[in-house]
């Protein structure tokens, strides 16, 4: 017997190519044994297959849920193990996997030219859940206008050594998965001054979102936490960081991830120049309160702490009934003086791979959580509970002690079809935005 190895033989034998791998099958017949839902039971939408089949933004066993208008979501059962559990995943696999093509469409095209390059530079960054935030946004408008978005630029949070090590670069890819194909260095000189600024982009632009993910299991949270996912995948480097993390400070589930927020932007709320007016920063006891409730529903005493506030970690040992675990730093740094961090990081009076690591690390381990308290109004909040949606495939139980999501989002969003890039219906979902715009219109 002799095969020759100069010719490809066909994979599947039989000259075609039917090869079709592994291809999960329905969910298992005994969840249909038993109705799950009647019409008149599901709010905002319909019962079909046994399941309700909710609106888009709309979560719950019965679509109970507005994640747009939502601050408390603390369903009687676990959504792991609600009854349309199966059937719910099967859906929104099906639009991630439309999100994903998409993507990858956009993002990692064949070949470059500067027309199709969407510039967007990163010199002036400014908190880096607000900045990610505006990237998606920015990256929303080249999707529809067939563009790349290609970053470039100098991110504070990634100037440090320990980035541009290993052929690392000083920007996302340090730690998280490339989100573009790398760019000829000539075209990204050609469109510099064209290039989009990140801290000025929501002041002049809407987001973006493809008409065919305004379906059930869709919506806008969808599309924005897909965006996150995508800009926010870990690579190796922070993967082998978060499991050494979460050996040494023994993070088991499940666990209860809570963001204490009382970090820089408190004084903001203060001065009432925030674009949330009366979102304020809550003593820990309201935290505790809330700790008290999930722990109590859920069965679990496992916390994680997420806080630039040493003194919430100086209370942790008050409550030893909880197995509290938080990142172990100084957090005295936050606190050296009245500057936000992001002005220390630009001067360098802060260490930045501390800063960076140490903010990617409470991001992703909140995401992680099983159930999360926090505050939405916070950038910082909003994309940990996108991230935790979007990397599970469902959305965990949470409670928001200021405003629902929606106030993350800072501009407008506008629905068109892919195909025609027509607008069908622009929406401003954030009424506490001073210019805001409440109806439809188009």
């Amino acid at each position: 017997f002799f095969i020759d190895s100069s010719i490809e033989y066909e994979e599947d034998g039989a000259g075609e190519n039917i090869s079709k791998g592994v291809l999960p099958g329905a969910c298992p017949i005994k969840l249909y044994a038993v109705t799950l839902c009647e019409n008149e039971g599901c709010f905002h939408r319909e019962c079909k297959a046994g399941f309700c089949l909710c609106k888009p933004d709309f979560i719950g066993e019965n679509c109970e849920h507005s994640l747009i208008s939502g601050t408390r979501y603390l369903p009687e059962v676990d959504p792991t193990q609600s009854p349309s559990a199966c059937q719910r995943s099967m859906q929104y696999e099906a639009l991630v996997s439309e999100f994903d093509s998409l993507l990858e469409e956009r993002q990692h095209p064949l070949e470059w030219d500067a027309d199709s390059i969407f510039h967007l530079s990163l010199n002036d960054t400014s908190g880096f859940g607000v900045t990610l935030h505006l990237i998606s946004q920015a990256m929303s408008k080249a999707i529809r206008q067939n563009r790349t978005t290609v970053m470039h630029g100098k991110w504070s949070y990634f100037r440090h050594r320990a980035c541009l090590s290993r052929g690392a670069r000083q920007d996302l890819t340090c730690y998280f998965q490339p989100a573009h194909r790398d760019c000829p260095s000539e075209l990204i000189s050609e469109t510099t001054s064209k290039a989009e600024f990140t801290a000025n982009f929501q002041l002049d632009n809407d987001w973006h979102i493809p008409h065919m993910f305004n379906v059930s299991g869709g919506g806008t949270f969808f599309w924005v936490s897909q965006l996150s996912r995508f800009l926010m995948t870990p690579n190796r480097r922070m993967e082998a960081l978060i499991r050494r993390v979460k050996r040494s400070i023994g993070y088991m589930h499940p666990i209860i991830g809570v963001h204490v927020r009382h970090g820089d932007s408190c004084p903001k709320w203060e001065d009432k120049h925030s674009h949330l007016p009366g979102a304020k920063c809550e003593k820990f006891e309201r935290y505790l309160a809330e700790i008290a409730e999930v722990s109590a529903k859920y069965g679990t005493n496992n916390v994680f702490i997420c806080t630039d506030d040493p003194g919430v970690i100086a209370q942790l040992p008050e409550h030893p009934h909880y197995n509290f675990v938080h990142v172990d730093f100084d957090r005295g740094v936050f606190a050296a003086s009245d500057w936000a961090i992001e002005l220390k990081l630009l001067m360098a009076t802060m260490d930045r791979r501390l800063v960076v690591e140490t903010t990617l690390l409470d991001i992703l381990l909140l995401a992680e959580t099983d159930y999360l308290i926090g505050t939405l109004s916070s950038h910082f909040g909003s994309l940990a509970y996108e991230l935790s949606a979007a990397f599970k495939g469902y959305h965990p139980p949470y409670i928001s002690l200021d405003y629902a999501w929606r106030g993350s989002l800072l501009a407008p969003i506008q629905n068109y079809h892919l195909q025609k890039n027509q607008t069908v219906g622009v929406r401003e979902l954030n009424p506490a935005r001073r210019d805001t715009r409440n109806a439809w219109s188009g």
